[in-house]
C-alpha cells in the first residue's frame, strides 16, 4: 500500500535520515558546549597535603584532622610521605595526632585554614616528636 505524500514523515529515505542525525549532532553539541561552559565556573578548591615523616622510626596510626572532615594512615616509614587531597568546608585549625614506635601518642594543632582555600600543606614529623607546619595556601 503506498503512504500519501502529505502524511510520510520529512525524515524518510536516505537523505531525510541523514538530515535528522545531523540536526541530532548539532543538538548534542549544543549542550555539550552548554555544560562545559557551566562547568568551566564550578571550580573546586582543593588542598594537596602530604604527611612525611622525617624521623628514624616509623609512626602509626596517623590521623589528620581538618575542618568537616578527617583522613588516616595506619602506618608511615621513616622517611616516608604520603600524599592526600580534600576540599575545605567550613573554618577550624587543622590536628594531628598519632603513635610513635614506642607507643607513645602526640597531638599537635596547626594553622587554622578556611573554606574556599587552597594550595599545598606538607605536614613533617621529626625523630623527637615534633610537628612543623609547611602551608602554601591561598584564599
Amino acid at each position: 500500500m503506498r503512504v500519501p505524500q502529505a502524511c510520510r514523515s520529512r525524515y524518510t529515505g536516505s537523505m531525510g535520515a541523514r538530515k535528522f542525525h545531523l540536526q541530532q549532532r548539532r543538538i548534542a553539541a549544543g549542550a555539550a558546549l552548554v555544560c562545559s561552559v557551566a562547568l568551566a565556573g564550578c571550580r573546586s578548591h582543593v588542598v594537596q597535603a602530604t604527611v612525611v615523616n622525617d624521623g628514624a622510626a616509623p609512626l602509626q596510626n596517623i590521623e589528620v584532622d581538618y575542618p568537616s572532615a578527617s583522613f588516616g594512615i595506619s602506618s608511615l616509614p621513616p622517611g616516608g610521605a604520603f600524599p592526600y587531597h580534600f576540599e575545605i568546608q567550613g573554618a577550624g585549625n587543622l590536628q594531628i595526632q598519632y603513635l610513635d614506635s614506642a607507643l607513645h601518642a602526640h597531638r599537635s594543632t596547626g594553622p587554622r585554614i578556611a573554606e574556599g582555600q587552597e594550595g599545598t600543606l606538607t605536614i613533617h614529623i621529626d625523630g623527637a616528636g615534633a610537628v612543623h607546619w609547611d602551608e602554601q595556601l591561598k584564599p
